[in-house]
């Protein structure tokens, strides 16, 4: 059984709910934006996905919001956890969730220790349809001082005096571009249809935050040497066979963590 068919039977259980918007034919592109929610527990938890794929946006959505009730739940960090379904060949939870401590740990590194981000230079259909649609904007990619053969990329978009900003990392610089892209992409419409306080936004939208990475950018290819070197990293068993919720959902759950507590 599918994930979204196990769902699909336990909608009364989970009380889930979906809701969709339209709002990337806004920035003249052709994006899925699905988000899910939860009631477990007297409390609700929001999952969101976005994709090109409808199928597969609705999947994410799904999955992110499961990961929020098992967080809640067991009292530990999103970072470095991610869910698959059992019935999924193609997306790979193991290396999701690697690639998600990563991301973090080194964008940490960055900025504790005021290390500079190069500058790059970001194509692809997506990032061209989006400079064609939104002339006004200001689009800044950059990467993370990471070893050879692993990519953390930075995405600054910035529009009507609103600044969002997305991380992704992986082994595969094309996909981390695309993906840093779509991290950010959502939250600056939601910044320009919004009136949020700069204190209730997430820490990766506050000004001060922004300004951090902001001053950290600017260095050429040549300024940069390679230094950083991959942390430990270690597994965390989380076992569901006897929750209330989830006993019976097919997925399986990938957890790791930095080891000595090096990352929050």
């Amino acid at each position: 059984m599918s994930l979204l068919s196990w769902v699909y039977n336990h909608k009364e259980q989970l009380s889930i709910e979906f809701s969709t918007d339209d709002w990337s034919s806004k920035f003249g592109l052709k994006l899925f934006d699905y988000e899910s929610s939860i009631k477990h527990n007297n409390m609700e938890f929001y999952g969101r996905g976005v994709d090109e794929v409808e199928s597969v946006a609705i999947l994410k959505s799904v999955s992110e919001v499961i990961e929020r009730v098992i967080c809640n739940e067991y009292g530990i960090t999103s970072v470095g956890l991610s869910i698959q379904s059992t019935q999924d060949n193609i997306f790979d939870a193991d290396s999701h969730a690697k690639d998600e401590i990563l991301e973090r740990y080194f964008l940490k590194k960055h900025i504790e220790n005021g290390v500079p981000f190069r500058m790059i230079e970001a194509t692809g259909p997506m990032v061209s349809e989006f400079k064609k649609h939104n002339s006004s904007s200001k689009m800044q990619f950059f990467k993370m001082n990471t070893p050879v053969g692993y990519y953390g990329v930075g995405c600054l978009l910035e529009l009507n005096d609103k600044a969002s900003i997305g991380f992704a990392f992986s082994y595969n610089e094309i996909k981390t571009i695309e993906k840093a892209f779509t991290e950010a992409l959502p939250n600056l419409f939601w910044l320009q249809e919004n009136d949020i306080k700069d204190e209730e936004k997430p820490f990766h939208l506050q000004l001060s935050f922004i300004s951090k990475v902001k001053s950290l950018l600017g260095l050429t290819a040549t300024n940069i040497k390679i230094e950083t070197q991959l942390p430990d990293i270690v597994g965390q068993k989380i076992d569901l066979s006897e929750h209330g919720l989830f006993a019976t959902a097919p997925i399986r759950i990938t957890s790791y963590r930095i080891k000595e507590n090096e990352i929050d």
